[in-house]
């Protein structure tokens, strides 16, 4: 590094500042014509390790596709054979009725029961309904009742309703 003529610094006689704007500019354009989904990478990227540099490597980026999931149906059910699910990893196994127990494909448990079968109908998914009306809602943390259950004795209410204090 040397000093221009004006004392303040200078890489190969640009001034730092200037050095330091084309920097962050670059940085501005890699971000802008990246892909969408990757904008804020290139812009950070660009900022802190690629310069210049980065502009070129957001131009020819292509965008990611987006990850889908799919719901597969559920496998039929083999004749003559009852489901079970592995309570350890819930993978489904098809077994006869009269079996007293398996080892699950998924996690080798050893699972021991009884050899009466649940039904062979799919299990029921947890319910997702709010509460039944009849159960009362939480107190507020902003009444009075909430803290005075917490702490009792102590006097909650403002200083207009219990006066001044008695010595």
């Amino acid at each position: 590094m040397n000093t221009n003529d004006s004392g303040g610094l200078a890489i190969l006689g640009i001034p730092l500042i200037v050095i330091i704007l084309i920097w962050l500019g670059t940085a501005v354009v890699a971000g802008a014509v990246a892909p969408a989904d990757r904008r804020n990478t290139f812009f950070l990227v660009t900022l802190l390790l690629l310069g210049p540099v980065g502009i070129a490597l957001a131009l020819i980026a292509n965008p990611r596709e987006p990850i889908t999931y799919v719901q597969l149906a559920p496998r039929p059910l083999a004749a003559g054979r009852v489901r079970y699910y592995c309570p350890r990893c819930g993978a489904d196994v098809d077994l006869l009725p009269s079996a007293a127990g398996y080892v699950c494909w998924r996690c080798s448990a050893e699972i021991d029961f009884e050899p009466t079968p649940p039904s062979p109908s799919t299990p029921p998914l947890p319910s997702t309904s709010s509460p039944p009306p009849s159960s009362p809602a939480p107190p507020s943390i902003f009444s009075k009742d909430y803290w005075s259950a917490r702490f009792p004795g102590l006097d909650f209410r403002p200083p207009w309703e219990t006066g001044p204090p008695s010595d």
